[in-house]
């Protein structure tokens, strides 16, 4: 695998999404990622060898946050999530709240609205 950069766009792309710290190759990201998933060398050494070699590409979230000393997240490599809301404005607010941290780590969320109320029913504690 090559070392360096196509052209200008991936090297930015590169320097302001991905690489932490003093990080200037894919391979330098490649072994903080291998670091934080791998339970012993022989795995860290597979893992990292895997990506080198293109036959293994993590999520975005996990190139961007595993074993990062920069992000807010070092840890979190999930990139889809899902989430329930209930039907009271209280369960709209912490569904918007739960979905906002997933995004602020750079993934995403759906949300299950089964328990919501069909349009056009009655809200039960309101009047008439």
């Amino acid at each position: 695998m090559r070392s360096y950069f196509y052209d200008g766009y991936e090297r930015d792309l590169f320097n302001t999404r991905y690489k932490d710290g003093e990080e200037q190759r894919w391979e330098d990201v490649f072994l903080r990622v291998a670091r934080t998933v791998g339970n012993d060398q022989a795995s860290k050494d597979r893992y990292f060898a895997m990506m080198r070699e293109a036959r293994v590409i993590p999520s975005s979230p996990q190139l961007w946050n595993f074993g990062s000393k920069s992000k807010r997240y070092p840890k979190n490599g999930g990139s889809c999530f899902t989430g329930r809301m209930g039907d009271t404005l209280e369960s709209f607010r912490q569904a918007d709240a739960d979905a906002e941290q997933v995004y602020v780590a750079s993934g995403g969320m759906g949300l299950l609205g089964n328990r919501v109320r069909p349009r056009g029913c009655k809200i039960q504690h309101c009047p008439e």
